[in-house]
């Protein structure tokens, strides 16, 4: 057990904590406060101040297969030979010697998910893994983690434009979807999707394949014009309102997941509260929201009319505490409701089953915590009658 004291600390959520302090347990963190009594026989470091950043995880890149020590004998993270290759293994190529792994552990970052890069329209599996090591094996916190896919210009402009080959419009994007819904698996999520990258076939895909989840995660930032011209981001915000509802129309029992950043330039008062209505006109379900934090050399962090840290931070939590409130109001619409479930295992405080219905993307949508008479094991899909909420996460009872 180690306790580390006196450390800037900046959680992943909330605000920073001066003088704080971090308890770990066999590896994992198992608290982060202002103060924490030192438990009998705990190994306790004095940070001195030091910034700690506990927990950073890279959701998405391509370390170890993107080598920065190397040149094209080290870019092993697209096999442009074929648009559909869910066999690839991002574990298969991981190379820990890789730079980018000690320059992360410097910048903060102590987990990743890594894997295949967006030249396939299906590339290949993740991989979850702990940058501290030698050797893959030890490393490893999840395999496999996800599967890459990517639907918007990159796999058009590898074969189309590079190769001369399909696919070279959306429609081929399209209907490569269509394919991968013939192998044999039960569930395809769409993560990451650009919004002007929609088009009627890719829409009508989703709505009709079964193996297609209605839930679609759109990253867009913000919906001010004046802050998304500012950020080069393509489109405004009367197409953002068309596009949504233009989905929840064709799309039964669709589930939007958001990306959004409080703080940026230009993001005036204004701005900020029409991002905030925005979010409550759309009931977008699912948005992860974080204080915009300029990056050095960038042309962003150059720009002027530009909030403090403390301001974004703030706004940041105001813009949580109303999707809050809309998630609260997604759950409760879902009382009663059977859902089809995938068990992720038993939680032993809660004596109950865990898992993840269409709804609940993996480690960033929580769970639902369900009851049954029968043993269940990880990978079953079973269904389960939703009959009430627990600090956000659903709970309820398995039907036979």
């Amino acid at each position: 057990m180690l306790l580390i004291r006196n450390a800037y600390i900046k959680p992943i959520t909330g605000p920073d904590i001066p003088n704080g302090c971090l308890l770990a347990e066999d590896g994992r963190i198992t608290a982060v406060a202002a103060h924490i009594d030192a438990p009998e026989g705990c190994t306790v470091i004095d940070a001195g101040g030091r910034l700690l950043t506990p927990g950073c995880v890279e959701a998405h890149c391509h370390i170890g297969l993107d080598n920065q020590c190397m040149r094209w004998e080290g870019m092993d993270y697209n096999e442009i030979v074929d648009p559909l290759t869910p066999q690839l293994r991002a574990i298969d190529s991981i190379n820990p010697q890789d730079e980018a792994f000690p320059n992360a552990i410097r910048g903060g970052v102590t987990t990743a998910c890594t894997g295949p890069g967006s030249a396939n329209v299906v590339g290949g599996t993740f991989t979850v893994l702990k940058l501290a090591g030698k050797r893959v094996d030890n490393m490893l916190l999840k395999e496999p983690a996800a599967m890459k896919c990517a639907f918007g210009e990159n796999p058009k402009g590898c074969y189309g434009q590079g190769l001369k080959k399909s696919p070279m419009t959306r429609m081929a994007v399209a209907a490569l979807l269509r394919e991968l819904c013939k192998l044999d698996f039960r569930w395809i999520r769409l993560h990451y999707l650009y919004p002007d990258e929609f088009t009627d076939e890719l829409i009508d895909t989703i709505a009709a394949e079964e193996k297609v989840l209605p839930y679609l995660d759109i990253p867009i930032q913000h919906c001010n014009d004046r802050v998304l011209k500012a950020m080069n981001r393509r489109g405004d915000k009367a197409e953002l309102l068309a596009l949504f509802r233009e989905l929840r129309a064709r799309i039964p029992g669709l589930v939007l997941r958001t990306s959004l950043i409080t703080g940026l330039p230009y993001e005036d008062e204004a701005a900020f509260d029409e991002l905030c209505e925005f979010l409550r006109e759309t009931h977008i379900e699912r948005a992860g929201v974080f204080p915009y934090s300029p990056e050095e050399g960038t042309d962003a962090a150059e720009m002027p009319n530009r909030v403090d840290t403390a301001e974004a931070e703030r706004r940041a939590e105001l813009v949580a505490d109303v999707q809050s409130r809309i998630m609260d109001d997604f759950n409760e619409s879902r009382m009663g409701d059977l859902a089809e479930v995938l068990c992720e295992g038993f939680d032993p405080q809660s004596m109950q089953y865990i898992g993840r219905s269409y709804a609940e993307s993996p480690d960033i949508d929580g769970h639902i915590y369900f009851t049954s008479a029968d043993d269940v094991n990880p990978g079953d899909f079973v269904t389960v009658r939703i009959t009430g909420a627990m600090d956000g996460e659903l709970v309820g009872e398995r039907e036979e």
